[in-house]
C-alpha cells in the first residue's frame, strides 16, 4: 500500500520503488545472516554483548530522532 501511494503521489517512480524493495530485501537478508552467524551466540551467552547491542541500538534510534527533530522545519528551497 505504501509503495503504491509513493508512486501515485509522484514522490517516486515505479523503478525507484522496485529498486528500493530489492535493496531493502538484500540488506535485510544480509543483516539476518550476519546476526545469526556472528552475533546471536555471543548475544545469548554474554551480558556485556547484550548491553553493547542494546546501547548501539538505543544510540542509533536517539541519533535518528535528534536528526529528524533538528531538520523537521528546515526550508527545502535552498
Amino acid at each position: 500500500m505504501q509503495t503504491w501511494l509513493r508512486v501515485s503521489q509522484k514522490v517516486h517512480t515505479t523503478n525507484q520503488v522496485v529498486v528500493g524493495a530489492i535493496v531493502g530485501s538484500v540488506y535485510s537478508t544480509l543483516l539476518y545472516i550476519t546476526w545469526n552467524s556472528l552475533v546471536l551466540e555471543a548475544f545469548a551467552s554474554s551480558f556485556s554483548v547484550q548491553v553493547a547491542v542494546f546501547t548501539a541500538a538505543a544510540a542509533s534510534a536517539l541519533g535518528f530522532a535528534v536528526y529528524v527533530l533538528l531538520n523537521w522545519f528546515k526550508d527545502d528551497d535552498i
